[in-house]
């Protein structure tokens, strides 16, 4: 836990084990797995990308996935990351977790599935736009997500701990994984390292590294007033109509 004030950490302190077998202790330099919370920096990635004219979030995606469907010309940037696209998460629902898969495997299984509504009618969580923002990320810049998140924001705010996940690499400090069986813990499942390293969630991090993060949108830096201010205003849908 970290508890911070206007981006001044007050607090921080680990409860319980990083590790259950070894009976290692959680300590605030712990590094977790941060699953979805990982999803606004890749957001805060298209918006740096946006601010150097690499994109735009009204941007069609299309063009960036040929053969992409013809549901997906009226899909922009901007629904990708606001979860107003459509795209159903039934594609990579039905992907084999142990097996590894090219970004063009990935793109063809969530293209395979139809919408779930029109591009900006609704709002629906979608780990598969996220997963699409990775890709699209690589394919207008050359470069993996991952490799542009530490140089555009991890290594300028000293976020010494965040990176992406990887299985094989030795890594101090890290925390094991766990899932529930009922009220049973068991170790997580084996993920591939192609489904560990997409872009809606696979990152390491611990929580002072966060309370960075906080501080830096706090400050002003990374982001300009713009994006911040983009990030955080709730989306409208074609209805006029927010979602929070």
């Amino acid at each position: 836990v970290a508890i911070a004030r206007q981006g001044c950490l007050l607090h921080a302190a680990g409860y319980g084990f990083a590790n259950l077998e070894h009976r290692a202790p959680a300590t605030p330099g712990s590094i977790y797995q941060a699953a979805s919370v990982g999803k606004q920096f890749t957001a805060a990635l298209v918006l740096l990308l946006a601010e150097r004219g690499l994109l735009r979030l009204d941007d069609s995606i299309a063009p960036h996935f040929p053969p992409a469907p013809g549901a997906w010309s009226g899909i922009t940037v901007r629904n990708l990351l606001t979860h107003t696209s459509g795209i159903s998460d039934e594609g990579f629902g039905k992907l084999n977790l142990c097996l590894d898969y090219t970004d063009s495997q990935l793109v063809a299984a969530i293209a395979a599935e139809p919408l779930d509504f029109a591009p900006g009618t609704a709002w629906s969580y979608s780990n598969c736009g996220y997963i699409l923002l990775g890709i699209l990320i690589a394919r207008i810049t050359g470069r993996f997500y991952g490799d542009l998140l530490a140089e555009a924001i991890f290594e300028p705010l000293d976020m010494t701990t965040a990176r992406v996940i990887s299985e094989d690499h030795i890594i101090p400090n890290r925390a094991a994984g766990y899932c529930l069986d009922g009220a049973l813990l068991r170790n997580q499942e084996y993920v591939s390292p192609t489904l560990n390293r997409t872009a809606d969630g696979g990152l390491y991090v611990t929580v002072l590294d966060l309370a960075k993060w906080d501080r830096a949108l706090h400050i002003g830096a990374i982001l300009s007033p713009a994006s911040r201010e983009a990030m955080w205003t709730p989306v409208q849908l074609v209805s006029g109509a927010s979602y929070p």
